[in-house]
């Protein structure tokens, strides 16, 4: 999946689906790429409930992203923006959420020797 920057209608290229996240001013969606059936995770960002700071604080983030390839690292695909909403295709991670993991293996990340 080549690395883009665009703004047109995400519906044309993507099916979005099921909640798999949530956070204070967006939502997660599984998405699958039509063309392909590549699976993406979909940030779906409000832009009604940001401060026009906070959208552009949006737009600094989505820039640094789009330059970052590491392996330890979410890779952003590709962004799409409305009047209402920011989108942004992103590398889907299956495995459950990271915070259960560190929950359930706590003594593993409590250890003086991991320190």
């Amino acid at each position: 999946m080549g690395q883009k920057y665009s703004i047109n209608n995400i519906k044309r290229y993507y099916d979005i689906f099921e909640e798999i996240g949530r956070g204070n001013f967006a939502v997660v969606k599984r998405g699958v790429r039509k063309i392909d059936n590549y699976e993406v995770a979909i940030k779906i960002i409000d832009k009604t409930n940001l401060s026009p700071m906070d959208i552009i604080l949006v737009h600094d983030e989505v820039h640094t992203l789009h330059k970052l390839h590491h392996p330890n690292c979410i890779q952003l695909y590709e962004m799409y923006e409305s009047s209402t909403h920011i989108y942004l295709v992103l590398q889907l991670l299956k495995g459950g959420h990271l915070l259960d993991y560190i929950t359930s293996n706590q003594s593993e990340y409590t250890n003086e020797r991991h320190t």
